[in-house]
């Protein structure tokens, strides 16, 4: 299933990164992210893979497991699309 903007949106706030934080991490430019956001491009199918990856890197690094309190990348994912 393709990721949805609001989707994006929600795994990005959930890895606490801004959208020029989230575009070097992808090494794509900021104005991407923010277009795939608006809905203006479409996002790319990997993008998932992307975003799991970042987030256990981040808690690896920094020794920290996910709170358990947080929404998980891999239930947003399985989250049915928000509309508006």
């Amino acid at each position: 299933m393709p990721m949805t903007p609001m989707q994006l949106i929600d795994a990005r706030e959930a890895l606490h990164l801004s959208q020029v934080d989230l575009a070097r991490a992808l090494g794509v430019a900021a104005n991407t992210v923010n277009r795939w956001e608006k809905g203006q491009r479409p996002i790319p199918s990997y993008l998932w893979l992307a975003l799991e990856g970042l987030h256990h890197q981040h808690c690896s690094e920094y020794q920290i497991p996910s709170p358990v309190n947080q929404v998980s990348l891999s239930e947003l994912r399985r989250r049915p699309a928000k509309i508006g």
